[in-house]
């Protein structure tokens, strides 16, 4: 096959539907907070992943979903599915509308730049 060969994404749940990309989903659940905490969410989840719902490159245990959470992470903090990305943005906006963007330290450099 012709072309450049880049890396597989492995998808941790099917892709959203055209209809309503991880980022139409961010804007919609998103709607209820204050202008900070969406930025700052924006910021951390295009550091993260770029709005795609997969796993870390280096698996599952460094992160999973939109904003990358652990398992045990996800299970302390949210309700639902780290596989699913609704249920992992809408933990990932409570969090840091409760100032607990420090969990996302390890891509500061890539996220806070851009606030």
């Amino acid at each position: 096959m012709a072309g450049n060969l880049t890396e597989p994404v492995i998808y941790v749940q099917e892709p959203p539907k055209p209809s309503e990309t991880t980022q139409d989903i961010f804007l919609r659940l998103s709607a209820d907070y204050g202008a900070i905490t969406r930025e700052i969410a924006y910021a951390i989840g295009e550091a993260e992943s770029n709005f795609r719902n997969v796993e870390n490159t280096r698996g599952r245990k460094y992160g999973i979903g939109v904003f990358q959470f652990t398992e045990q992470t996800f299970s302390e903090q949210c309700e639902g599915s780290v596989d699913n990305a609704e249920d992992n943005i809408s933990c990932a906006l409570k969090l840091i509308d409760k100032d607990e963007f420090y969990r996302w330290d390890a891509s500061k450099d890539k996220w806070f730049p851009k606030l």
